[in-house]
């Protein structure tokens, strides 16, 4: 049916090739020229063609788009987590991927190359779909960590990899196009050569036989209509290639701006009638350089192609980044004939990253830099001091009672304060210098560029240490409600010296626990005697975990007499027997096992031993009736299950809990009064004594005294050294005793080395004593000697 319909409009030349030679002639000459002209339309139609991106070429672009719009979406959905951006995600993901398997399954139907690569970008593309369904899935979990570890195990390599497979598809279908286009002028000379040919053959055969010739020519034309058919249909898979989701914009040799595409209007909000023919420095934002453009122009001279990033500008003036590529598309001369340009607007992806590098290197509560800057920028100011010789400083804050704050208003109201002080510090210090959230209520300032001279340089950082002094003191407005807080700061200087960053931060902190030890809001310099304080402190901490472990403390025992030199008993007094150190004191080691929590420990140490202690004297004469005060830290009182312990000793040694006597501080009375009475009466219900040891110099409350349940105040060393010659003691000590006696309290006084000390305390009515004027504390063996020579002189 087709070759009917071709041949009709030809039978009137083949009548005239048949009715005579002069009328052939004749035909043939006009037949000719009309060929001449269709072939001239077909190959200025090819050239058109393959001067643009082949069908392959187009696809793979789109490829390429939509693997960056997934790997953007892919970044925006980690950063943006609200659920309703998450459906837009989804959306455009899904858009993407069905963009992308299209555009695979033309490369797959059209393209010449090596099939390897569009197979495994096609198995890629699969594995890519089934990595973003786990990642949307971790992130609907709010599994932001995991879903960080996936994108960059195993989203980022396979996106990489698989721009690659469209690198080379897009390279090798511009190289392709390129060889079609000289092909094609090959052709069409060919052609010509073979017109004149037939037009001389068909001319003989004429003369032999008009049919046979008129039907050579008839098959050729019909080839040349399958051809120009084909011609058009690749004209049609070509222009809607053009038309992708990425802007495309065509110049001529002389970088004249010949076609652009809708999405090339969407981005930069020129239609095609405002660049046709213009220059494409039309789109220029002007934040580039002369140099810049050398190079990309020198770049795609050279090698035939540039890719990067650019600032352009949109026809309402708005500046916005843009990912251009630029293809130079030569002729069969290997003369640049087009270039053919592909931009996308990178916006998102900027915003993008800029959200990732804000979470790396920002505090997110108050905007601050965190520790990772603050390190970057703390050895920048190093290296600019070793440079310039001029000094500077680092300061680091800590909040005084900000724990307690969050205990009790909440962490809503501890978030509200960081923030208006991290104003406030800044406020305090030039733009040049830096304050960072270091952690927590932890704050740090780098200052440099301070004068030469350490002491001046010291000077202008107390001056600005006292100004954040000032500033922090201020009354705080937390959401209506009004606050007070206070820092204190730690100081150390830098300057040519060769000093680590990290040390600087340890030497800071280490000020800063100073100036928390001199009683907060206060700042203090280092020096490098608190360095060998502190490691020392570190290495006693370790030796005294360990001494727990092994149980390496022993009690020694001092005696405790009577008006009659009558031994009553004794206070026992925990010793450390270090292995390699011998014998330490407790002045050394109490106060730091206060401080790290194992005074629990040690004490329910001291209490066993001193029941157990009680137990084997019970079985002698000479000590049975004997008391054994041991002392009690406000840790270990405080604990829970503090009764329990004693309770269960008592009842473990079988003791007489009488001769027990739990020797309190004023201190341990200050907190949580009602719970202290409770269990004070708990135990006094058991038979246990209590004595209120350094009385008078702590801040007791006469109305909480009287509903203790005590047995005796014990007066203090230091009211007890000057008593002969000093009248405030004096009084003091008369007072502490009247009081004692009003109550129906034993009183004993510490710390009695002279009889003329013991005489007066007598005279005032103090009966019972405990100093090395009867004794220091002892082991257990001289103790109990002790004893026992002075019950034997009494029997």
């Amino acid at each position: 049916m087709l070759k009917r319909q071709f041949f009709k409009p030809y039978a009137g030349v083949l009548l005239t090739t048949l009715s005579g030679y002069s009328v052939i002639l004749v035909g043939l000459l006009v037949f000719a020229l009309q060929l001449s002209q269709e072939i001239d339309d077909f190959t200025a139609q090819t050239n058109k063609l393959y001067q643009h991106p082949f069908q392959v070429n187009a696809a793979a672009r789109i490829s390429r788009q939509a693997v960056s719009t997934l790997r953007a979406e892919l970044l925006y959905a980690v950063i943006d987590q609200s659920i309703i951006e998450h459906n837009k995600i989804n959306q455009e993901r899904h858009k993407q991927q069905v963009a992308l398997n299209d555009s695979l399954t033309t490369i797959e139907a059209n393209f010449l190359g090596d099939m390897s690569q569009v197979y495994e970008a096609r198995s890629l593309v699969n594995n890519l779909h089934q990595i973003h369904s786990q990642i949307f899935s971790l992130l609907a979990n709010q599994d932001i960590t995991a879903a960080e570890d996936l994108i960059k195990s195993k989203a980022t390599p396979m996106h990489e990899s698989l721009l690659k497979r469209m690198d080379y598809i897009v390279d090798y279908s511009s190289n392709k196009a390129a060889d079609l286009v000289a092909q094609a002028k090959e052709r069409r000379n060919e052609s010509k050569l073979q017109l004149w040919l037939l037009l001389i053959v068909f001319a003989l055969f004429t003369l032999f036989s008009g049919t046979v010739t008129a039907t050579i020519v008839l098959r050729s034309l019909y080839r040349r209509d399958i051809i120009l058919r084909e011609t058009n249909e690749n004209l049609r898979v070509a222009a809607t290639a053009f038309e992708a989701q990425e802007g495309m914009m065509i110049t001529n040799a002389e970088n004249k701006i010949l076609r652009v595409n809708s999405a090339f209007t969407k981005v930069t909000e020129y239609q095609a009638a405002d660049v046709i023919g213009q220059d494409p420095n039309v789109l220029s934002s002007g934040k580039h350089d002369l140099l810049f453009y050398e190079q990309m122009w020198r770049e795609i001279n050279h090698d035939g192609y540039w890719e990067g990033e650019i600032w352009n500008q949109r026809k309402t003036g708005e500046i916005y980044p843009q990912k251009l590529t630029i293809t130079a598309v030569k002729d069969g001369e290997g003369e640049v004939c087009n270039y053919v340009s592909t931009l996308n607007d990178i916006t998102r992806n900027k915003e993008a990253e800029k959200k990732i590098a804000d979470l790396a290197y920002f505090d997110p509560l108050t905007r601050l830099p965190n520790r990772r800057l603050l390190l970057d920028r703390l050895h920048h100011a190093l290296a600019t001091s070793s440079r310039n010789g001029h000094e500077g400083a680092l300061l680091f804050l800590d909040l005084d009672h900000f724990k307690t704050l969050n205990d009790t208003l909440g962490h809503d109201m501890g978030d509200l304060l960081l923030q208006q002080v991290a104003i406030r510090l800044q406020k305090c210090i030039r733009e040049s210098d830096t304050v960072a959230r270091f952690g927590g209520d932890e704050f740090v300032i780098i200052i440099e560029g301070l004068s030469v001279h350490g002491f001046l340089a010291a000077a202008q950082v107390e001056d600005i240490s006292n100004k954040i002094l000032n500033s922090v003191n201020a009354p705080y407005d937390l959401a209506g409600q009004a606050y007070k807080t206070s820092t204190s700061i730690g100081i150390t200087l830098f300057n040519r010296q060769k000093t680590a960053a990290e040390e600087l931060l340890k030497q800071a902190d280490i000020a800063l626990y100073q100036a928390k030890e001199d009683g907060r809001n206060s700042m203090k310099f280092f020096d490098p005697q608190m360095q060998a304080n502190i490691s020392a402190r570190a290495v006693l901490e370790e030796e005294l975990h360990l001494a727990v472990e092994r149980q390496q403390f022993e009690l020694y025992y001092q005696v405790q007499m009577s008006q009659d030199n009558i031994p009553l008993g004794a206070e026992a007094l925990i010793r450390w027997n270090h292995p390699q150190r011998g014998l330490v004191s407790p002045l050394e080691f109490i106060p730091l096992a206060e401080q790290n929590g194992s005074i629990v420990e040690i004490g329910q140490w001291v209490l066993k031993t001193a029941c157990r202690q009680l137990q084997a004297w019970q079985q002698h004469a000479a000590t049975k009736e004997l008391t054994l005060s041991i002392n009690v830290s406000a840790k270990q009182f405080h604990q829970d299950s503090f009764v329990r312990k004693v309770r269960a000793a008592v009842n473990r040694f079988a003791i007489n809990p009488r001769l027990l006597k739990l020797e309190l501080t004023e201190s341990l009375l200050l907190d949580n009064i009602e719970n202290t009475i409770a269990k004070m009466r708990e135990l006094s219900m058991l038979g246990i004594q209590f004595s209120l040891d350094d009385f008078g110099t702590g801040y007791s409350s006469l109305q909480y005294l009287k509903q203790l349940p005590l047995y005796q105040l014990k007066i203090d060393k230091s009211f007890v050294d000057d008593l002969v010659t000093d009248d405030s003691d004096q009084e003091i000590v008369r007072t502490i005793i009247a009081m004692a006696h009003s109550l129906g309290l034993s009183v004993i006084a510490e710390g009695v080395e002279t009889e003329q000390q013991q005489l007066r305390l007598y005279n005032e009515g103090c009966t019972y004593y405990q100093g090395y004027l009867f004794g220091r504390p002892e082991t257990l063996e001289a103790y109990e000697l002790r004893v026992k020579k002075i019950h034997k002189a009494e029997c």
